[in-house]
C-alpha cells in the first residue's frame, strides 16, 4: 500500500496514517484486518492528536478488560479460564521443545469448616494470603499461579522437572505455614502434590 504507514499496537494495527483519501474497498479491508481507524497525514495536527488520544484510551480500556477477564478478582492470581488457556499453550510448547512441564495442585484442606467457623470475610482473607504466599514463592516470569476453584490453586511450571516442582511445592507449603492465619490445630493444612510431563 503506497503512501501508508501503520502505527503498531499489538497483534493488529490500531491506526494507519495515509497521505490521501482511501477508497471504500480499501477502507473496508483495513477494518476487516483489525485496523481501528485511519488518519490522513494532511489533517490538522490537533485533530490527529485527538484521534490518537481516543485510540490510546480505547486500547487501555481493552487491556483492562482483557486483564479482568483473566484474573481472579478475590485473589488477584490468574483464574481457571486463563489457566486452561495457558496449560494448552504450554503443553504444546513443551512437546515442541522437548522440555518438562510440571504442575502443582494445592488444596486448602478443611477450608469449608474454616469458613463456617470464622466467617466468609476471614475465609476470603485466608485465600488472599495463601495466593500471595504462592505468588511470592513462584517468582519466575513463566510460572503461572491460578485459582482453580474455591480453595484450589494450580501452579504451572514450564521447563521444570519433577524434582524442581517438588522443591517449589515444599517452599510454598513452608511459606503458607508461616502465615499468621488463626486456625484450630489440624483444620487448615495444605497438600501440594506435583506432577511432571516428561519428554
Amino acid at each position: 500500500m503506497s503512501g501508508a504507514e501503520s502505527l503498531p499496537a499489538g497483534k493488529t494495527n490500531s491506526a494507519g496514517l495515509y497521505r490521501s483519501e482511501l477508497d471504500d474497498t480499501l477502507e473496508a479491508s483495513l477494518y476487516d484486518a483489525g485496523t481501528a481507524d485511519y488518519l490522513l497525514e494532511h489533517r490538522n495536527p490537533a485533530i490527529i492528536q485527538a484521534r490518537i488520544g481516543i485510540l490510546l484510551q480505547l486500547k487501555r480500556s481493552h487491556d483492562l478488560l482483557a486483564r479482568a477477564a483473566s484474573i481472579d478478582n478475590l485473589t488477584q492470581v490468574y483464574n481457571r479460564r486463563e489457566f486452561e488457556r495457558t496449560l494448552e499453550m504450554e503443553w504444546r510448547r513443551s512437546q515442541r521443545s522437548k522440555q518438562s512441564l510440571s504442575l502443582i495442585l494445592l488444596d486448602i484442606d478443611y477450608f469449608k469448616a474454616y469458613n463456617d467457623h470464622y466467617g466468609h470475610l476471614n475465609g476470603d482473607n485466608c485465600l488472599r494470603q495463601v495466593a500471595k504466599a504462592i505468588k511470592d514463592s513462584a517468582r519466575r516470569v513463566q510460572d503461572i499461579v491460578s485459582r482453580y476453584g474455591g480453595e484450589e490453586f494450580c501452579i504451572l511450571l514450564p521447563e521444570t522437572d519433577l524434582a524442581g516442582a517438588q522443591k517449589l511445592a515444599e517452599n510454598i507449603r513452608d511459606n503458607i505455614n508461616r502465615l499468621e492465619i488463626p486456625i484450630p490445630e489440624n483444620w487448615l493444612t495444605k497438600s501440594p502434590p506435583a506432577w511432571e510431563y516428561p519428554l
